[in-house]
């Protein structure tokens, strides 16, 4: 009997001197210690010890997204100086030239332009895209198109002027009746026309050793909003010749641009 007790004893001893450590991975090892239990040391349940980790992160979570909450918003900003209008109409219209010039490079800069801007090309493909967003979008799409179209393409500014918006139309309106394209417009606006030229060699031509330069000229009118000075319409008055949209409307990226129409444009200057 007193034997059986010693054996049952050191046995108890054994199983409580066993620990288990489990390593990073999923699979646990354990390995026995000849050390005895501490008591101020119970054995670790690792399955509260998860849930309990889980929980602290969920909390932490929580907290953290209630921190972060966007706050109230406030007063309405007051309206814009005069000065200040008349600073950012300067410094739009001052921009404009460099946007075209350095357009085929870096594209366009999105401070120019309102979020409300609105794309028109009236006179042939009828595009229309509204957005700053869908403007910068199209734009984007034309500058790939024209480089992948084009070798050695360049945009020239050959001339800016500025005037109240409405101005050009009124001696339209009283010999035919009809107004421009950019009806709507409201008293104290101002329309920026940019006249530029494009050149570039066709990457085609290019390769059966054909080095002839294309030419097109084209003008541009831009309406800047009356409130922040910015472009709020940009609207294509005319290209002159026909862009060749054979080779780019087969990829249907000319087309949805809307900037390279399949019809003959009117020319800027010269012939009538």
């Amino acid at each position: 009997m007193l034997a059986n007790l010693r054996t049952r004893a050191a046995a108890l001893r054994l199983i409580h001197g066993m620990r288990c450590v489990r390593p990073h991975r999923a699979v646990a090892s354990c390995r026995f210690s000849t050390r005895p239990p501490s008591a101020d040391k119970p054995p670790v349940d690792w399955d509260r010890t998860l849930n309990d980790a889980l929980e602290q992160a969920k909390r932490e979570l929580a907290h953290s997204s209630s921190s972060q909450k966007p706050p109230t918003p406030g007063p309405p900003d007051p309206p814009q100086k005069p000065e200040d209008y008349l600073v950012t109409l300067g410094r739009v219209t001052e921009a404009l030239p460099g946007q075209l010039e350095g357009f085929l490079t870096h594209g366009l800069d999105a401070w120019v332009y309102a979020e409300h801007v609105r794309f028109s090309e009236p006179r042939h493909s009828g595009m229309q895209v509204t957005g700053r967003a869908q403007y910068l979008g199209a734009a984007r799409v034309l500058r790939i198109a024209l480089n992948a179209y084009f070798a050695h393409g360049e945009v020239s500014v050959v001339g800016v002027r500025q005037q109240v918006a409405g101005a050009a139309d009124a001696g339209r309106k009283e010999d035919d009746g009809g107004g421009g394209g950019g009806g709507g417009r409201r008293d104290g606006a101002y329309d920026v026309f940019v006249r530029w030229v494009f050149e570039g060699v066709p990457r085609h031509a290019e390769l059966l050793g054909n080095a002839t330069v294309s030419r097109f000229e084209g003008e541009f009118r831009y309406a800047l909003d009356r409130t922040s000075g910015l472009v709020a319409e940009h609207e294509v008055t005319a290209i002159h010749p026909a862009p060749p949209t054979a080779v780019l409307a087969s990829s249907g990226l000319a087309r949805w641009a809307g900037w390279l129409a399949p019809r003959g444009m009117p020319p800027v200057a010269g012939s009538t």
